[in-house]
C-alpha cells in the first residue's frame, strides 16, 4: 500500500493517543502503520482486523485526509426534539430528581413523565410506549 501523508508522523502519533479520537484510534494506527510501510496484511494482523477493513481506511486516509477516517453521517429518523430543547433535557436530567418529581432517582418512567409535564409537552413519547430501562434514555440522549 502506498500512502502519503499531510500530517507529520509524530502528530499522527499523538492524535491515536488522545482520548477524543478514541472512536477513530484504531484508523490512525492502520494508517500509522501503513507511513512506516507495513503490509496490510501485517497491519491487520497486529489490529486484529480484516485485510480489507485496513485497506479501506487507508485509502479513505489517502483521499480524504484526516476528515477521511472520520464516521459518515448515517441516516435514521430525525430527532423529535431540537437541538436547543435536547440540551435542555438532558441538563434537566442531570440535575437529578427535583421535590416536584417525588422520587430519590430516575427511573425510565421518569423520563417520560419529564418529557410528558414539562415543556416538551409529550414529543417524544405518547401514552402507550412501554418504559425501557433507564440506562437505554441516557444512551439515547448521549448522557453516557
Amino acid at each position: 500500500m502506498i500512502v502519503t501523508s499531510t500530517v507529520p508522523l509524530p502528530e499522527l502519533i499523538s492524535m491515536a493517543n488522545l482520548k477524543k479520537h478514541a472512536p477513530i484510534r484504531d484508523r490512525l494506527r492502520a494508517v500509522i502503520y501503513a507511513l512506516q510501510n507495513d503490509t496490510a496484511e501485517e497491519i491487520a494482523l497486529r489490529l486484529d482486523r480484516p485485510i480489507s477493513w485496513v485497506q479501506g481506511w487507508v485509502y479513505r486516509y489517502r483521499d480524504f485526509g484526516i476528515e477521511g477516517l472520520e464516521d459518515l453521517p448515517r441516516s435514521g429518523k430525525p430527532p423529535k426534539l431540537a437541538p436547543h430543547e435536547l440540551t435542555q433535557f438532558i441538563a434537566r436530567v442531570l440535575e437529578g430528581p427535583q421535590k416536584s418529581d417525588e422520587v430519590f432517582a430516575f427511573v425510565g418512567r421518569d423520563f417520560k413523565n419529564i418529557l410528558l409535564d414539562e415543556s416538551w409537552k409529550g414529543i417524544l413519547f405518547n401514552s402507550t410506549t412501554a418504559h425501557p430501562p433507564s440506562s437505554l434514555y441516557y444512551n439515547r440522549i448521549g448522557i453516557v
